[in-house]
């Protein structure tokens, strides 16, 4: 099967198109065509081995995980023998981190880390939920546990995980704000979001709950616009973002302001509630642009750019 391989740590220029032998599927695993996937922040943090404890996770020196992919989208294409929830032909989508795998025509999952696709959105919109959507689940509704009425600002609100957040936040009740740039201001608009172009930290205002998916600058910097009591969820992070939340987050700011740092962690409920939103209309993947499987490097590039809005997805097939 065709697959887009990283041997070595690095950017994009390590990626490389190739064959490689089909997986097979053991006795808990289902083997998934794949249709589609999507580029989410894990792939190129593994990738580039960036923030430092990538290396203590997916190997020191090396890569263990050399075909990325962590959002599918396919067809069941076999299954073990000791699966029973999944049979082949079935159209799933879902989450295969840490195993990811995606960036290929042929990928395992366990059973837990697919589900259904509901049949009213696409492959392509199904790929862009697998991580981008459960992140954000797990950031509104059990870390910063948003509530009707509050102040909810999310920063990076026009990014994958910020698009499904705002969403989210908005359908609890929430009063939701979200930062971006002009030019990306359009996917705010559309889901009729409030939007801040400019700092938000010299704006007038505090909020009980900023979730942060930009994660470029000090949380420092958000004290002063974070209620007291309030809470700052950091989703990802660099290097000196995650060591301030280490050092720092217990005691920055007053003592009822809360500072944590968090990682979707491939949780069936999380994707179970997602495909539910998903059925019912309540949430909406808003994809910037496609790329074909052996383009995986310009996706990769792009997204690090800065210049994509909502999801980048990877279309493996029709």
């Amino acid at each position: 099967m065709n697959a887009v391989v990283n041997k070595t740590y690095g950017g994009p220029e390590v990626l490389q198109y190739t064959q490689v032998p089909v997986p097979t599927p053991k006795a808990k695993q289902v083997l998934v065509q794949v249709y589609s996937s999507s580029v989410n922040a894990a792939d190129w943090h593994i990738l580039r081995a960036s923030p430092w404890p990538v290396r203590l996770a997916f190997g020191l020196f090396s890569p263990s995980v050399q075909v990325l992919g962590g959002a599918v989208a396919g067809v069941v294409h076999s299954v073990g023998k000791d699966i029973t929830k999944f049979k082949v032909g079935d159209k799933v989508f879902g989450d295969t981190s840490p195993g990811f795998g995606a960036f290929a025509e042929y990928c395992i999952c366990k059973e837990t880390d697919i589900v259904i696709k509901p049949d009213n959105i696409s492959m392509d919109e199904a790929a862009a939920c697998g991580i981008a959507a459960t992140t954000a689940y797990k950031g509104v509704y059990e870390v910063a546990q948003v509530k009707p009425g509050q102040e909810v600002l999310v920063v990076g609100a026009s990014s994958g995980c910020g698009s499904f957040a705002i969403q989210m936040a908005k359908s609890i009740g929430a009063h939701v704000t979200g930062t971006t740039s002009l030019k990306k201001k359009s996917l705010l608009d559309q889901f009729g979001i409030p939007a801040i172009t400019e700092d938000v930290t010299k704006q007038n205002k505090q909020y009980d709950v900023i979730l942060d998916f930009a994660a470029f600058r000090s949380i420092k910097d958000y004290v002063s616009i974070l209620k007291n009591p309030g809470i700052y969820c950091l989703g990802g992070g660099s290097d000196a973002q995650l060591m301030e939340i280490m050092m720092k987050g217990a005691w920055t700011g007053q003592k009822t302001q809360k500072f944590v740092n968090y990682l979707s962690d491939n949780h069936l409920p999380h994707l179970e509630a997602v495909r539910d939103q998903l059925s019912s209309g309540q949430l909406k993947p808003y994809i910037c642009r496609t790329f074909s499987l052996q383009q995986v490097p310009e996706a990769i590039k792009f997204m690090e750019s800065r210049e994509s809005v909502g999801k980048i997805v990877i279309k493996v097939r029709d």
